[in-house]
């Protein structure tokens, strides 16, 4: 049986350990709490022009921003189009059928693993369609390509490489 004595010491020696912890967690805390656990080290936000990677020729212009830790794009312009054409999705089959390209999103769902981001979703607006699709940005943080795929047994698809404006 034990004493009172030896109660306190052994109380007294988890006491420490817990306070020592407890200092090492706050430090820890407080150096995280600097950076929100979805920022990202690099520069991937932004304007970026979208450029097609079967001709080269620019499509437009996108808009690039992360909420929380899920990255997504906005169209913010259109080139291409003759003088009055459609400026809408009329190839698109879900929801946006006749909605205006400019302002839509063109990805979104992506989440992050270093210079990568996968899980995503991509509308290619030239045929209405919504794609699986990865990102990844080059190590000198101007260009960006875009790879959206259909999976059968390995990934089919394109990839277009974005340039960054601003």
């Amino acid at each position: 049986m034990s004493t009172c004595g030896e109660l306190v010491r052994g109380y007294g020696n988890n006491t420490m350990r817990i306070s020592s912890l407890i200092v090492i967690m706050v430090i820890v805390c407080s150096v995280f709490a600097q950076q929100q656990p979805w920022e990202v080290p690099y520069q991937i936000e932004g304007v970026w022009m979208m450029v097609d990677g079967d001709g080269g020729s620019d499509l437009g212009k996108a808009k690039i921003t992360i909420k929380n830790d899920t990255l997504s794009a906005v169209i913010t312009e259109i080139f291409g189009r003759s003088r009055g054409e459609s400026v809408t999705c009329d190839l698109c089959t879900d929801s946006l059928k006749g909605k205006p390209l400019v302002g839509m999103t063109i990805l979104k769902g992506f989440r992050q693993k270093d210079r990568i981001w996968r899980k995503g979703r991509m509308l290619d607006f030239q045929d209405g369609k919504w794609y699986r699709a990865e990102l990844e940005l080059s190590p000198d943080e101007t260009t960006l390509s875009v790879f959206s795929y259909i999976r059968f047994i390995v990934k089919v698809g394109k990839t277009q490489k974005w340039v960054k404006i601003q």
